[in-house]
């Protein structure tokens, strides 16, 4: 099902709308955070819509490739492990040095 509103999209305006409503939401939700860390001198400065939409990439591109692919790219961590993994990749990647 995702594949095919992902392909309806390009030809369907009302689609499109449809199923950006909610990762745009995500992504502008996800950047004020992120800009109130950066305020607290948590996180380095950056853009914080850029940085919520390398987050949130990760996991699309991974939900993606797996429902496209299945099985022929299947981690060999779970899924528990690999949502862990992106965090700590994320985490370190922004941190602001001491």
């Amino acid at each position: 099902m995702l594949r095919l509103l992902l392909c309806e999209s390009a030809h369907i305006p009302e689609v499109r709308t449809v199923l950006a409503r909610n990762p745009r939401e995500l992504r502008k939700m996800l950047a004020r955070y992120l800009q109130s860390q950066m305020e607290k001198g948590t996180i380095k400065e950056q853009h914080p819509e850029a940085l919520a939409q390398a987050f949130l990439g990760m996991f699309f591109a991974y939900a993606i490739s797996l429902n496209v692919l299945d099985e022929a790219i299947k981690p060999v961590l779970s899924n528990s492990q690999l949502v862990s993994q992106f965090v700590d990749i994320f985490v370190t990647g922004t941190l602001k040095g001491k």
